[in-house]
């Protein structure tokens, strides 16, 4: 026949006591050890964002600046339309003396 060990409940509470202080240190540091690793690939991933958005601002600005909607046809058509108004005089015409 086996016999069972019968150990005191003061033992089993401070050995569950010893092991959870133990098991909750190495939380511990893993979570800081995935942090030590998470927290600089994301701020250098939003770094690289802002550095990328930038670039395709002053892109874009430039482009604008190149590229501008001018568009003399459509100037004139509006110009056309506009009417001179004819009670205004012309000043006197100049000659050579």
């Amino acid at each position: 026949m086996t016999q069972q060990v019968q150990i005191p409940q003061r033992h089993l509470d401070q050995m569950y006591h010893t092991w959870a202080a133990a098991l909750q240190g190495t939380a511990l540091q893993v979570s800081i050890q995935i942090a030590a690793i998470v927290a600089p690939c994301v701020i250098g991933g939003l770094l690289i964002i802002v550095i990328i958005l930038v670039v395709v601002f002053i892109k874009v600005k430039e482009k604008r600046r190149d590229e501008g909607t001018y568009n003399p046809s459509q100037q004139e058509q509006i110009g056309a339309r506009t009417h001179v108004n004819h009670a205004l005089k012309l000043p006197p015409e100049e000659r050579l003396i």
